[in-house]
């Protein structure tokens, strides 16, 4: 299926929801799930994704998952996450008990399902499948005259360290950093328990010339309760609590120098009940509601308070970068989520932007909607 094209649709028109975003995505509890899920559903697909904290898959999946439905629902589409752990009993409704499983809702009705591990492509054709006639008008072809005019490097799957991300008609989309030097897998800050993960992925916007920098990132920091929690009470009874951290702000580094903050999971959800109540939604948020571990979000829009960082000077770091690292601060202690090498980013950059305007000028060739 001939998916570029809607991604192209979706990244150069207005439709740049997932940007508007930041493609952040937070767990919806039972008690929220027919406000958010089953009523937004009749104005709009709704997509939920079933997932667990030792699911492997779903570290993956809880990136790509949303970039897919959003693509190809041209933007038009809202994307939540329900921890299986916490809530069972919507996990047990929706037969999603061993995640990960994505279901789709349209007009107050689950309509489509996907379980197990899956990769971009397959995520991509799920969602395509469930897309109105708008955004299949993306799989015209052009011109066969236009076809010459394609940068080489058709057959290229890497550049350097980046693993280039195509449509299923060869036409790269984005870069996607694939070579770790450092993965966390858990540590110790004074008295918590830090495990996470981060990953780097670029897009390339022609309308603003601007390279975009997608991040996403877990975290989660626990201790066992002490005296004076509200917890330890159950603790001392034998019952296994844990206190939860709010969360810290990731730092992103590039060649050591600090270039963004990329902000907590508090200030994230802040945020998204922000928009909600802008848009005159009802909330019901419940006080005790968990917030959600896993983000994505666009690194460019937190540069500001970073000294003399702009977009400009980014894009020129992060092309001679020789690695990128993204670390947390707890309780004083600084935790390396990942670090990633960087290599041959600028070549792989300027194939990335030749595709990407070769994309652009064949949507003007078939005539798509801008």
């Amino acid at each position: 299926m001939k998916r570029a094209f809607l991604i192209a649709l979706f990244c150069l028109s207005g439709l740049s929801a997932a940007s508007a975003q930041g493609l952040a995505m937070y767990d919806v509890a039972a008690g929220d799930f027919e406000q958010k899920v089953i009523a937004e559903s009749a104005t709009q697909p709704v997509v939920v994704m079933f997932r667990s904290d030792s699911c492997l898959p779903c570290n993956r999946m809880i990136v790509e998952a949303p970039q897919m439905a959003f693509a190809a629902f041209a933007g038009k589409v809202k994307f939540y996450t329900v921890d299986i752990g916490v809530e069972r009993a919507l996990a047990g409704k929706y037969q999603a008990t061993d995640p990960p499983r994505i279901v789709v809702f349209r007009n107050r009705e689950p309509v489509a399902s996907i379980a197990g591990a899956q990769d971009r492509m397959p995520l991509f054709q799920f969602f395509a499948a469930q897309a109105g006639p708008e955004a299949k008008q993306a799989y015209q072809k052009p011109p066969a005259a236009f076809e010459g005019k394609r940068p080489p490097g058709a057959e290229l799957k890497t550049i350097g360290s980046w693993q280039i991300e195509r449509g299923g008609d060869g036409i790269a989309y984005g870069l996607r950093a694939g070579k770790y030097l450092r993965r966390l897998d858990d540590a110790t800050a004074g008295r918590w328990t830090v495990s996470g993960s981060a990953a780097l992925s670029l897009r390339y916007d022609v309308g603003k010339r601007e390279t975009i920098c997608d991040v996403g990132y877990s975290q989660e920091i626990t201790r066992p309760p002490s005296a004076g929690d509200k917890d330890f009470d159950m603790q001392k009874q034998g019952v296994k609590v844990v206190v939860e951290h709010q969360g810290v702000p990731v730092f992103m580094k590039l060649d050591g120098e600090q270039v963004a903050k990329l902000p907590d999971p508090l200030t994230l959800q802040a945020a998204e009940t922000a928009k909600a109540i802008d848009a005159r939604r009802t909330l019901q948020i419940a006080p005790s509601q968990r917030r959600a571990r896993f983000h994505s979000v666009v690194a460019n829009h937190y540069l500001a308070g970073i000294g003399g960082m702009t977009p400009k000077r980014f894009e020129e770091l992060l092309v001679k970068a020789r690695s990128a690292s993204f670390s947390i601060v707890v309780d004083g202690h600084s935790v390396v989520l990942s670090e990633i090498a960087l290599e041959d980013t600028q070549k792989a950059l300027a194939y990335l932007k030749a595709e990407r305007a070769y994309a652009a000028q064949r949507q003007n060739a078939i005539g798509l909607p801008r």
